[in-house]
Protein backbone atom coordinates (compact mmCIF):
# COMPACT_ATOMS: atom_id res chain seq x y z
CA UNK A 1 0.00 0.00 0.00
CA UNK A 2 1.20 3.51 -0.82
CA UNK A 3 -0.13 6.73 0.66
CA UNK A 4 0.86 9.86 -1.23
CA UNK A 5 1.10 13.34 0.27
CA UNK A 6 2.09 16.54 -1.52
CA UNK A 7 4.23 19.37 -0.16
CA UNK A 8 6.47 22.16 -1.39
CA UNK A 9 10.04 21.36 -2.38
CA UNK A 10 12.72 22.34 0.08
CA UNK A 11 15.46 24.73 -1.03
CA UNK A 12 17.90 21.81 -1.21
CA UNK A 13 15.55 19.76 -3.39
CA UNK A 14 14.93 22.69 -5.75
CA UNK A 15 18.68 23.25 -6.01
CA UNK A 16 19.27 19.58 -6.82
CA UNK A 17 16.72 19.67 -9.63
CA UNK A 18 18.23 22.91 -10.99
CA UNK A 19 21.73 21.34 -11.07
CA UNK A 20 20.42 18.27 -12.89
CA UNK A 21 18.64 20.46 -15.45
CA UNK A 22 21.79 22.50 -16.03
CA UNK A 23 23.87 19.36 -16.55
CA UNK A 24 21.36 17.78 -18.94
CA UNK A 25 21.03 20.98 -20.96
CA UNK A 26 24.80 21.21 -21.34
CA UNK A 27 24.87 17.61 -22.60
CA UNK A 28 21.82 17.79 -24.88
CA UNK A 29 22.46 21.28 -26.25
CA UNK A 30 26.19 22.17 -26.34
CA UNK A 31 26.97 25.89 -26.15
CA UNK A 32 28.05 27.92 -29.20
CA UNK A 33 31.55 28.20 -27.74
CA UNK A 34 31.79 24.42 -27.47
CA UNK A 35 30.59 23.95 -31.05
CA UNK A 36 33.07 26.54 -32.35
CA UNK A 37 35.84 24.73 -30.48
CA UNK A 38 34.85 21.48 -32.19
CA UNK A 39 34.85 23.26 -35.55
CA UNK A 40 38.37 24.60 -35.02
CA UNK A 41 39.66 21.20 -33.90
CA UNK A 42 38.30 19.50 -37.04
CA UNK A 43 39.68 22.28 -39.23
CA UNK A 44 43.19 21.91 -37.78
CA UNK A 45 42.97 18.11 -37.93
CA UNK A 46 41.85 18.28 -41.56
CA UNK A 47 44.77 20.56 -42.46
CA UNK A 48 47.29 18.19 -40.84
CA UNK A 49 45.83 15.09 -42.50
CA UNK A 50 45.48 16.92 -45.82
CA UNK A 51 49.10 18.07 -45.74
CA UNK A 52 50.27 14.53 -45.05
CA UNK A 53 48.13 12.99 -47.81
CA UNK A 54 48.96 15.81 -50.22
CA UNK A 55 52.66 15.30 -49.75
CA UNK A 56 52.31 11.52 -50.15
CA UNK A 57 49.92 11.45 -53.13
CA UNK A 58 50.45 14.78 -54.89
CA UNK A 59 53.92 15.58 -53.61
CA UNK A 60 52.55 18.99 -52.57
CA UNK A 61 51.93 20.17 -49.02
CA UNK A 62 50.04 23.23 -50.24
CA UNK A 63 47.44 21.32 -52.25
CA UNK A 64 46.96 18.86 -49.41
CA UNK A 65 46.48 21.59 -46.83
CA UNK A 66 43.90 23.40 -49.00
CA UNK A 67 41.90 20.24 -49.72
CA UNK A 68 42.11 19.18 -46.08
CA UNK A 69 40.93 22.59 -44.88
CA UNK A 70 38.00 22.56 -47.33
CA UNK A 71 36.79 19.16 -46.16
CA UNK A 72 37.36 20.05 -42.51
CA UNK A 73 35.40 23.32 -42.86
CA UNK A 74 32.47 21.54 -44.54
CA UNK A 75 32.42 18.81 -41.90
CA UNK A 76 33.21 21.12 -38.99
CA UNK A 77 30.40 23.52 -39.91
CA UNK A 78 28.00 20.79 -38.82
CA UNK A 79 29.12 21.36 -35.23
CA UNK A 80 28.59 25.12 -35.39
CA UNK A 81 25.00 24.97 -36.63
CA UNK A 82 22.37 25.14 -33.87
CA UNK A 83 21.36 21.63 -32.78
CA UNK A 84 17.93 20.41 -33.84
CA UNK A 85 17.54 17.81 -31.11
CA UNK A 86 14.28 17.16 -29.35
CA UNK A 87 14.36 17.99 -25.66
CA UNK A 88 15.02 14.69 -23.81
CA UNK A 89 12.02 13.43 -21.86
CA UNK A 90 14.01 13.33 -18.63
CA UNK A 91 14.90 17.01 -19.04
CA UNK A 92 11.29 17.97 -19.78
CA UNK A 93 10.05 16.18 -16.67
CA UNK A 94 12.70 17.77 -14.46
CA UNK A 95 11.75 21.19 -15.82
CA UNK A 96 8.12 20.39 -15.01
CA UNK A 97 9.14 19.55 -11.44
CA UNK A 98 11.17 22.75 -11.23
CA UNK A 99 8.27 24.91 -12.43
CA UNK A 100 5.69 23.28 -10.15
CA UNK A 101 7.86 23.49 -7.02
CA UNK A 102 6.05 20.45 -5.66
CA UNK A 103 7.34 17.28 -4.04
CA UNK A 104 5.62 14.10 -2.92
CA UNK A 105 6.02 11.90 0.13
CA UNK A 106 5.23 8.24 -0.52
CA UNK A 107 4.45 6.26 2.63
CA UNK A 108 5.01 2.66 1.60
CA UNK A 109 3.90 -0.55 3.26
CA UNK A 110 5.48 -3.48 1.44
CA UNK A 111 4.44 -7.13 1.43
CA UNK A 112 7.46 -8.62 -0.37
CA UNK A 113 10.73 -7.48 -1.87
CA UNK A 114 13.27 -8.80 -4.34
CA UNK A 115 16.15 -7.34 -6.34
CA UNK A 116 18.20 -7.79 -9.48
CA UNK A 117 20.60 -9.91 -7.46
CA UNK A 118 17.78 -12.39 -6.92
CA UNK A 119 15.96 -12.37 -10.24
CA UNK A 120 18.40 -11.18 -12.88
CA UNK A 121 21.74 -12.30 -14.25
CA UNK A 122 23.31 -8.85 -14.05
CA UNK A 123 25.64 -6.78 -11.89
CA UNK A 124 24.64 -6.28 -8.27
CA UNK A 125 23.53 -2.75 -7.42
CA UNK A 126 21.21 -0.95 -5.03
CA UNK A 127 17.82 -1.72 -6.52
CA UNK A 128 14.63 -3.33 -5.27
CA UNK A 129 11.20 -4.42 -6.44
CA UNK A 130 8.49 -4.15 -3.76
CA UNK A 131 5.07 -5.73 -3.86
CA UNK A 132 2.88 -2.93 -2.51
CA UNK A 133 -0.56 -4.15 -3.50
CA UNK A 134 -2.61 -6.24 -5.91
CA UNK A 135 -0.86 -5.88 -9.28
CA UNK A 136 1.29 -3.05 -7.93
CA UNK A 137 5.09 -3.21 -8.03
CA UNK A 138 7.31 -0.37 -6.83
CA UNK A 139 10.81 -0.18 -8.33
CA UNK A 140 13.48 1.72 -6.39
CA UNK A 141 17.04 2.21 -7.59
CA UNK A 142 19.96 4.52 -6.88
CA UNK A 143 22.47 5.91 -4.45
CA UNK A 144 19.94 6.98 -1.84
CA UNK A 145 19.52 3.28 -0.98
CA UNK A 146 23.19 2.49 -0.42
CA UNK A 147 23.67 3.75 3.15
CA UNK A 148 20.45 2.20 4.59
CA UNK A 149 21.35 -1.09 2.91
CA UNK A 150 24.88 -1.05 4.36
CA UNK A 151 23.48 -0.46 7.85
CA UNK A 152 20.97 -3.30 7.51
CA UNK A 153 17.97 -0.98 7.81
CA UNK A 154 16.73 -1.52 4.28
CA UNK A 155 14.78 -3.09 2.63
CA UNK A 156 12.07 -2.82 5.27
CA UNK A 157 8.35 -3.45 5.53
CA UNK A 158 7.61 0.27 5.88
CA UNK A 159 9.45 3.33 4.60
CA UNK A 160 8.94 6.84 3.26
CA UNK A 161 10.47 8.37 0.16
CA UNK A 162 10.46 12.02 -0.81
CA UNK A 163 10.41 12.41 -4.59
CA UNK A 164 9.73 14.72 -7.49
CA UNK A 165 6.24 14.05 -8.92
CA UNK A 166 6.95 14.18 -12.67
CA UNK A 167 10.50 12.85 -13.05
CA UNK A 168 10.36 10.34 -10.17
CA UNK A 169 13.72 11.51 -8.79
CA UNK A 170 14.07 10.42 -5.16
CA UNK A 171 15.40 13.04 -2.77
CA UNK A 172 15.52 11.02 0.44
CA UNK A 173 14.54 7.75 2.09
CA UNK A 174 13.37 7.23 5.67
CA UNK A 175 13.19 3.63 6.86
CA UNK A 176 10.58 2.27 9.26
CA UNK A 177 9.16 -1.11 10.18
CA UNK A 178 10.95 -4.44 10.31
CA UNK A 179 13.71 -5.60 7.95
CA UNK A 180 12.30 -7.47 4.97
CA UNK A 181 14.19 -10.43 3.50
CA UNK A 182 14.56 -10.83 -0.25
CA UNK A 183 12.10 -13.19 -1.92
CA UNK A 184 13.21 -15.65 -4.57
CA UNK A 185 11.32 -15.18 -7.83
CA UNK A 186 11.63 -16.66 -11.29
CA UNK A 187 15.02 -15.79 -12.81
CA UNK A 188 15.21 -13.81 -16.01
CA UNK A 189 17.52 -15.62 -18.47
CA UNK A 190 19.03 -12.59 -20.17
CA UNK A 191 21.25 -9.60 -19.52
CA UNK A 192 19.93 -6.09 -19.92
CA UNK A 193 21.72 -4.78 -23.01
CA UNK A 194 22.69 -1.37 -21.66
CA UNK A 195 24.07 -0.14 -18.38
CA UNK A 196 21.66 1.83 -16.20
CA UNK A 197 21.90 5.61 -15.94
CA UNK A 198 24.36 6.75 -13.26
CA UNK A 199 23.98 9.00 -10.28
CA UNK A 200 20.34 9.71 -9.54
CA UNK A 201 17.85 7.76 -7.46
CA UNK A 202 14.49 6.90 -8.96
CA UNK A 203 11.11 5.51 -7.90
CA UNK A 204 8.57 4.12 -10.38
CA UNK A 205 5.26 2.34 -9.80
CA UNK A 206 4.16 -0.36 -12.24
CA UNK A 207 0.98 -2.33 -12.75
CA UNK A 208 2.23 -5.91 -12.81
CA UNK A 209 1.78 -9.32 -11.23
CA UNK A 210 4.41 -10.11 -8.61
CA UNK A 211 5.02 -13.54 -10.12
CA UNK A 212 5.59 -12.02 -13.58
CA UNK A 213 8.53 -9.68 -13.06
CA UNK A 214 10.15 -11.23 -16.11
CA UNK A 215 7.28 -9.92 -18.23
CA UNK A 216 7.51 -6.50 -16.55
CA UNK A 217 11.17 -5.92 -17.38
CA UNK A 218 10.59 -6.86 -21.01
CA UNK A 219 8.24 -3.89 -21.42
CA UNK A 220 9.27 -0.59 -22.98
CA UNK A 221 8.05 1.18 -19.85
CA UNK A 222 10.54 -0.57 -17.61
CA UNK A 223 13.36 -0.23 -20.14
CA UNK A 224 12.81 3.54 -20.21
CA UNK A 225 12.91 3.72 -16.42
CA UNK A 226 16.07 1.58 -16.36
CA UNK A 227 17.62 4.09 -18.75
CA UNK A 228 16.00 7.02 -16.89
CA UNK A 229 14.03 7.92 -20.00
Amino acid sequence: MIQIEERRQTAEESSLIARKIEGLRATAFPSLGWRIGQFLCFTILGAVIGASLGNTILNSYGTGILSGLLLAILFGAFFVLPPKKKTPKRLRLLEEDSHSGKAQVWKVQAEKVTSFEKCFETKGMSNFFFKVGEKQVLFLVGRVLEEPVKRGRFPSSQFEISKAPASGMVFSLRTQGEPLGLTDVKRVPFLLEREPWPGDSLAALFEAEWDSLAALVETDGFEKVWQYY
